[in-house]
């Protein structure tokens, strides 16, 4: 058989093959086929090989043209060291070889270029390896019975849904309001379908949670209401989602993906796009699929109130530097964690929405409302330590409250002035908020949602101030996140992103200050209802949708547009956080890298008699003071909120929205 006969003939193998695998994945099927662990895909993998080895001869008489160029290494940071790691370990799991993998620089470039995506693809194979996949485009889905359907309890003695269900419910007509909405003003085009498995590790049996059941009992919500939130915008938007709450849903799921304990990162081979889950769902992930992890890395989108900053992240260095946390360590990109409002830029921004059950129009005029104030506090521990506070607000108004209490049972710590209404229902908090003038901070919780809805519902919140600031070094419920962020009071985003005349930061211990804080917020004739774009439903919407369509933590690229970022050489000991809010623009961490060379550092102005590779927070950067200019070396501690005083960092600055700070000025 001639030579073109058998390359035309392994050709149209591979075509064969990479269109089944597409249309199975198209459907879903993978999602209903029972496999056992170690499925052997021999048939797939042995035409894999047949296609690297029959058709790159050439290449592996000719090594030095599989080589990684400086330039290309500057585009494909981690290319290198996989190479590297590949030259010696490439027989640590039989599925290597399988994929063609014979030791090989040019197996090895090809497999991490074609199999994996963390090299450049050979230039020659470029166009043999061009196709056009069939994608599935997205349609709106409104019908919340298919969302319904999908939450089904696993196990009936637990009613881990139970509380999203109902938001969801009572939320959907908006939802789809807001959807059509966004459509009739093209900001939602349609895209590619995508498959989400959605993980909710903190509702499992084996974490020993207990959120639903304190949630009953006057516990925090927050991670529910942005549960339901992320879940509701997700369906609506049209994407395929499967959902699992407890370890062995997980495990059955995934001994249906192809050799999902293997170290091979075939991605394309995977029935699905995109894993989201909590801190405590990654942990169960990482058990489930063992040495196989790596291939399902980029895919994860994980949901943490907090945040985790790079240097928790970075497992290495927060050991090295002694930062314990039991949340920190997972090596992930710090733009992977989704948070609930936006502390750090360094992680990506998720949200939730503020409901309320009438429009803003419709609500009572402030100077209309009655003359009282509802606390912030659904548990009666909260109110040790604030009487003298509470008695000081009491003298100007009523004081309501919502606190959870047995049948017969007495509060022992709130005040007896107070008129406690019990937990109430979501509409029933809403009216409560909606004929009130004030909402009372008692400095915990931290950073909930109530304080925006209450904003949104034409209350002005009173909340205190923390001097010195909150933080792990001193305030034993930071001790074990893995954040150093410095809270200065008890809600720093409306603090800082809405502030006078609709939020006052006060000093509780300070009784004449909170007397005219109190005099000056009653005084106020033309208050109203204030909800921020990116907490209404329709900001929501176009958030989740920019994340879904435009994050792609497996090609290794930035999601935003370079026309809507500058690189600029900051102040001395200024972070990039400070200094980009100072030029009125946001830090984009996701474009370090283009600012990580010499040529840089001399383009901005940095006279550099040494260059210096380093690993550390700051870097980018360049010392005055002994004109040294130092590397990153460690793209995993890319930090905008790190500074030091010694030294000017190079910081990526992004345009942003008002009231969407996800979002750049030109992102759609």
């Amino acid at each position: 058989m001639g030579r073109g006969l058998r390359k035309m003939l392994s050709v149209s193998r591979w075509l064969v093959t990479g269109i089944f695998m597409l249309l199975l994945i198209a459907l879903n099927l993978f999602w209903f086929i029972p496999q056992e662990d170690g499925t052997d895909l021999s048939n797939t993998f042995q035409d894999e090989k047949k296609h690297l080895n029959e058709n790159d001869a050439a290449y592996r008489s000719e090594q030095k043209k599989c080589e990684i160029t400086e330039d290309q290494s500057t585009k494909y940071p981690h290319c290198l060291g996989k190479m590297n790691w590949m030259t010696t370990k490439w027989k640590a799991d039989p599925c290597y070889v399988q994929f063609g993998v014979d030791g090989s620089l040019c197996s090895i470039r090809i497999y991490l270029s074609e199999v994996e995506d963390w090299c450049p693809r050979l230039e020659s194979r470029i166009d043999f390896l061009k196709t056009t996949p069939t994608l599935q485009m997205v349609k709106p889905n409104y019908a919340i019975e298919g969302l319904i359907n999908l939450l089904q309890e696993p196990n009936k003695k637990r009613q881990n849904y139970a509380i999203m269900k109902e938001r969801i419910n009572n939320m959907w007509d908006g939802w789809i309001q807001s959807a059509k909405s966004i459509i009739s003003k093209n900001i939602w085009k349609p895209h590619s379908k995508k498959r989400i498995l959605i993980h909710f590790g903190f509702l499992t049996a084996k974490s020993k949670f207990t959120i639903i059941e304190m949630a009953s009992k006057g516990g925090p919500r927050g991670e529910l209401v942005q549960w339901s939130d992320i879940i509701s915008s997700l369906y609506v938007l049209g994407h395929d989602l499967i959902f699992t709450c407890e370890d062995d849903q997980l495990r059955a799921i995934l001994a249906k993906f192809p050799n999902y304990k293997a170290q091979c990162q075939a991605k394309r081979l995977l029935p699905v796009d995109i894993i989201m889950t909590d801190i405590i769902g990654l942990h169960h992930f990482q058990q489930a699929v063992g040495a196989g992890f790596g291939k399902f890395r980029c895919l994860l989108r994980i949901i943490d109130s907090f945040g985790t900053e790079p240097a928790y992240n970075d497992a290495t260095w927060a050991k090295t530097h002694k930062l314990k946390s039991p949340w920190g360590g997972r090596n992930l990109n710090p733009q992977q964690f989704y948070t609930m409002f936006p502390h750090s830029p360094d992680n990506s921004f998720m949200g939730f929405v503020v409901d309320s059950v009438k429009a803003s129009s419709n609500l009572p005029l402030f100077n209309e409302r009655r003359n009282q104030a509802v606390i912030y506090a659904k548990r009666d521990e909260y109110y040790i330590g604030a009487k003298k506070y509470l008695d000081v607000i009491h003298e100007f108004v009523e004081l309501h409250g919502t606190v959870f209490h047995k049948h017969g049972q007495e509060l022992k710590h709130a005040p007896s002035y107070l008129i406690n209404h019990g937990l109430l229902k979501t509409d029933e908090v809403l009216n409560l908020l909606h004929q009130s003038k004030l909402f009372i901070g008692l400095g915990f919780p931290y950073e909930g949602p109530a304080p925006v809805e209450a904003i949104g519902s034409g209350c002005i919140f009173i909340q205190p101030q923390f001097n010195p600031p909150h933080s792990s070094l001193n305030t034993l419920f930071f001790k074990r996140k893995p954040t150093c962020r410095r809270v200065s009071s008890q809600h720093p985003y409306v603090e800082q992103f809405i502030g006078e005349p609709h939020v006052y930061t006060v000093d509780m211990n300070n009784l004449n200050e909170l007397r005219s804080v109190i005099q000056k917020a009653l005084s106020q004739t033309n208050i109203k209802p204030y909800l921020p774009y990116e907490y209404t439903k329709e900001g929501m919407l176009q958030r989740v949708n920019f994340y879904i369509e435009n994050q792609d933590f497996c090609k290794q690229r930035q999601f935003m547009p370079p026309k809507a970022v500058e690189l600029l050489k900051a102040q001395q000991g200024t972070s990039c956080k400070d200094f980009c809010h100072s030029k009125g623009l946001m830090c984009e961490p996701s474009f370090f890298p283009h600012l990580n060379n010499k040529d840089m550092l001399n383009t901005l102005g940095a006279e550099c008699d040494a260059v210096t590779h380093k690993e550390g927070l700051i870097y980018p950067a360049y010392d005055s003071n002994t004109h040294e200019c130092a590397i990153q070396q460690n793209e995993m501690l890319y930090s905008c909120v790190e500074s030091d005083k010694s030294w000017t960092r190079l910081c990526p600055c992004r345009t942003f929205q008002p009231e969407q700070t996800a979002l750049c000025d030109i992102c759609e």
